[in-house]
C-alpha cells in the first residue's frame, strides 16, 4: 500500500481595513484602489460598510443594508476599468416581491457563488477611464433609492 503524506497549510486572517478610505468625488476611478477582500461579510451595521465597500459605492451599499437589502459584493476601482463596469450584488432571498421586482428590473440575474450557490442580482455601472468617484456615486446610489424599506 502506498503512503499519503499530508501537508497542514497555517490558515490566513483577514484584517479589514481599520482605517476605510476616502476620495474626493471629482477623483478618477482609475486612482481608487481595490479593497482586497472577496464578498461582504456579515456586519451589524450599514458604518461597519466602510471597512470593506470600496468608497465609491459605499452610501449606496448602506443605504441598501438600511433598507434590509443584503450586498454581498460590489466594486469600483481602478481594476474594474478593464471590465468597464462597477458593480454591486445583492441576495434576492429576503427580498420583498415588491423589491425582488425593483432588483430584477434595474439588474440582472446572476449566481452569488459560495460555499452554497444563490440567486442574486448584479447592478452594472458604466466605466470609462474618465468615470469620477461622484459619477459613480451617483449612479449608485440612485438605483438604492429604488428600493423600499423591507
Amino acid at each position: 500500500m502506498q503512503e499519503l503524506t499530508f501537508a497542514i497549510h497555517e490558515r490566513k486572517e483577514f484584517k479589514l481595513d481599520e482605517k476605510p478610505r476616502t476620495y474626493s468625488d471629482i477623483t478618477q476611478i482609475s486612482k481608487v484602489d481595490p479593497i482586497p477582500l472577496g464578498g461582504l461579510p456579515d456586519l451589524s451595521s450599514a458604518e461597519d460598510l466602510a471597512t470593506v465597500v470600496e468608497y465609491p459605492l459605499l452610501a449606496a451599499c448602506q443605504m441598501l443594508f438600511i433598507k434590509g437589502i443584503r450586498s454581498v459584493f460590489s466594486s469600483a476601482n481602478k481594476n474594474d476599468l478593464a471590465s468597464g463596469y462597477a458593480h454591486i450584488i445583492v441576495k434576492t432571498a429576503g427580498m420583498t416581491e415588491k423589491n425582488r421586482a425593483i432588483a430584477l428590473r434595474l439588474g440582472e440575474l446572476t449566481v452569488i457563488r459560495g460555499a452554497v450557490p444563490e440567486a442574486g442580482v448584479k447592478f452594472n455601472i458604466p466605466l470609462t477611464t474618465e468615470s469620477t468617484v461622484g459619477e459613480v456615486s451617483k449612479a449608485a446610489i440612485k438605483i438604492a433609492e429604488q428600493f423600499e424599506q423591507q
